[in-house]
């Protein structure tokens, strides 16, 4: 995303969480099976552009969560950003096009799950709040004061 480099220069683990856009419209208006397809080419998609050495994951209904190994945030967003273009532009049979939201943060070695995950969330809600279909990084978002540091308490996580 342009204006979305930063102070992050140790290569490093990266988390994105990536939402589809307006998804309940997609099921609402083709139905359950299409969206079902449509989460299928999604990740297909994923495990197309990604490279063997980035993580995939699928984190619930329309989301999916990416681990990058990269040298930079401006790195990171340039794959990101790529990925979302790529995305854009790619024609899903019955209804053509989606877009996506993506939310990013880099991984410190000292944090725990539940707040890099909260983070990366974060980051993915300022952008679906903010006109939808871009990357947006947490610590560049912090930095500008465009979000504020969440406390500790409720950064409970449940795994199942």
């Amino acid at each position: 995303m342009a204006g979305e480099e930063g102070a992050a220069s140790s290569r490093g683990l990266w988390m994105a969480i990536m939402d589809i856009d307006h998804f309940k419209r997609v099921n609402d208006q083709f139905g359950h099976l299409i969206g079902d397809e449509v989460l299928l080419m999604f990740a297909q998609c994923m495990r197309d552009f990604f490279t063997e050495g980035e993580e995939l994951f699928r984190f619930g209904g329309e989301e999916f969560v990416v681990i990058l190994d990269l040298e930079s945030q401006c790195s990171v967003n340039r794959r990101l950003e790529s990925f979302r273009r790529h995305i854009e532009s790619h024609v899903f049979p019955q209804i053509e096009h989606i877009t996506v939201s993506i939310g990013v943060c880099y991984m410190e070695a000292h944090t725990y799950l539940p707040t890099i995950l909260d983070r990366a969330d974060r980051a993915l809600y300022y952008a679906k709040e903010n006109g939808r279909n871009q990357v947006r990084n947490y610590d560049v978002l912090l930095k500008r004061g465009e979000i504020v540091e969440a406390s500790n308490d409720d950064n409970d996580v449940e795994l199942f």
